[in-house]
């Protein structure tokens, strides 16, 4: 009779559903926000810095999250799980009398990432927004896309 009395507690624990760490605070899978599927206009490549943006057409570049991969131009892309480390850095623009350094909004953003290629050597891409805009758009999604806010611009995210 004691060995049942024990038993019981356990047993009707069991028979409640069973709550999260967070409770409802914690987002199941179906409830994670996913990716807008938006194609960003970027420049991709280095290049050097001027007030009015490369000239060469061959650095221009669009660049989405498509599926489960970050996708330039038509290129094959690269799954987060690849992913070495994004170091994410404001860059003035070189003007003859006003200068951007310092100005809010007003420097190009630039994402250095570090990945491992699908042949297993490390690799290092880097894609530059001048539009703010956009560039917080895309910022949002490679967040969401890799699973963490990367706080402010500075250090390397590593995953």
């Amino acid at each position: 009779m004691k060995k049942l009395l024990l038993i019981i507690p356990f047993l009707l624990g069991f028979s409640f559903p069973l709550k999260a760490e967070l409770d409802n605070a914690d987002l199941d899978k179906s409830k994670v926000q996913k990716n807008s599927n938006e194609i960003y206009s970027g420049w991709c490549g280095k290049f050097d810095y001027t007030f009015s943006g490369p000239k060469e057409e061959e650095i221009k570049c669009n660049v989405q999250f498509k599926g489960e991969r970050l996708i330039v131009n038509n290129g094959k892309g690269i799954k987060n799980n690849q992913i070495s480390s994004i170091k994410i850095e404001n860059r003035c623009k070189a003007v003859f009398i006003f200068g951007s350094c310092g100005r809010r909004n007003k420097e190009d953003k630039r994402y250095i990432i570090s990945y491992i290629s699908s042949k297993g050597s490390l690799k290092t891409a880097m894609i530059s927004f001048r539009n703010n805009q956009e560039n917080e758009r895309f910022r949002e999604d490679i967040e969401i896309w890799m699973g963490k806010s990367f706080g402010g611009v500075g250090p390397t995210i590593n995953k």
